[in-house]
């Protein structure tokens, strides 16, 4: 990335209006880690080239992760001014709005999915979604029942629970077991309303699930591996953290960038390869 981005400032300096120059030194600095500096290359595109829509998605995909959405939405109503029925700015639009809290805006983003194209299931999903995440357990099952997933049955099956129509659950749940006995989420919704219900867990999946765990130690693989771990931990610090990060199942708490192990430094090298024989061995 540094070699590329030395080539394309050579060709910015020479050619200071060079649009795609500009644009391709901003994916690099992004890739690079200099945000502020890839926010500014983008601006000069934008100065130049005003419907240069990659532009403005890119912009706003380093201002979400710096969890700035309002500067973000911004972006993106540019982008749809451009190009109206570009479903996928809609949904990023309304993934930022639900960020903000400001569910009516989202909902009536995802809806404007829907009018440009009413088949698009994860459109119905993230409505159902959003209602769920709000408590609106009535309204989420029904968007839910609108789509054919293993996760969509699962999660109707969760506001049946929640809504307390125990009934209709197990009912429900009785129907998925005769035609679906391999859906995960379903298998622990079963579990845990067995327990909580006291009733008898009839899902089929995964009777014995302690015959699939295996308990194995860094000791293992390691001379020192209390040493080991206060050495990775003070790496990991060092590293750049977001908290509760849009999309991700880290939940109030911080989660490091999906990159560890792309440029990984000699600790996490050797944790790589640890993970890979316990898998090994696993299988």
């Amino acid at each position: 990335y540094d070699s590329a981005l030395v080539c394309c400032q050579k060709i910015i300096a020479i050619q200071p209006n060079h649009a795609e120059a500009l644009f391709n030194s901003g994916f690099l600095h992004s890739k690079l880690g200099n945000f502020t500096s890839a926010l500014e290359s983008y601006k000069d595109v934008i100065k130049i080239k005003p419907k240069y829509t990659n532009a403005h998605l890119n912009s706003a995909e380093i201002l979400i992760n710096e969890n700035n959405y309002c500067e973000a939405i911004k972006c993106y109503t540019r982008v749809i001014e451009y190009q109206p029925s570009d479903v996928m700015t809609h949904n990023e639009m309304a993934l930022a709005y639900k960020n903000m809290g400001q569910i009516d805006k989202a909902l009536e983003c995802f809806r404007q999915i829907l009018l440009i194209d009413h088949d698009l299931w994860w459109a119905k999903f993230n409505i159902a979604e959003l209602y769920y995440e709000n408590n609106d357990f009535d309204q989420a099952k029904k968007h839910f029942d609108t789509v054919d997933n293993q996760t969509s049955v699962a999660k109707g099956l969760e506001c049946l629970f929640r809504l307390g129509d125990f009934e209709t659950f197990n009912s429900r749940l009785e129907t998925i077991k005769n035609t679906d006995s391999a859906n995960l989420r379903v298998a622990a919704i079963s579990a845990f309303s067995a327990q909580q219900l006291g009733q008898q867990d009839t899902y089929p999946f995964c009777k014995n699930p302690l015959k699939f765990l295996r308990v194995s130690n860094l000791d293992n693989h390691l001379g020192d591996s209390e040493l080991f771990l206060k050495e990775l931990l003070e790496e990991l610090n060092s590293r750049k953290a977001q908290w509760s990060p849009s999309g991700r199942t880290t939940k109030n708490g911080y989660r490091t960038k999906n990159d560890l192990f792309n440029h990984p430094s000699p600790k996490l090298q050797k944790l790589e390869k640890i993970i890979h024989k316990e898998l090994k061995c696993f299988h």
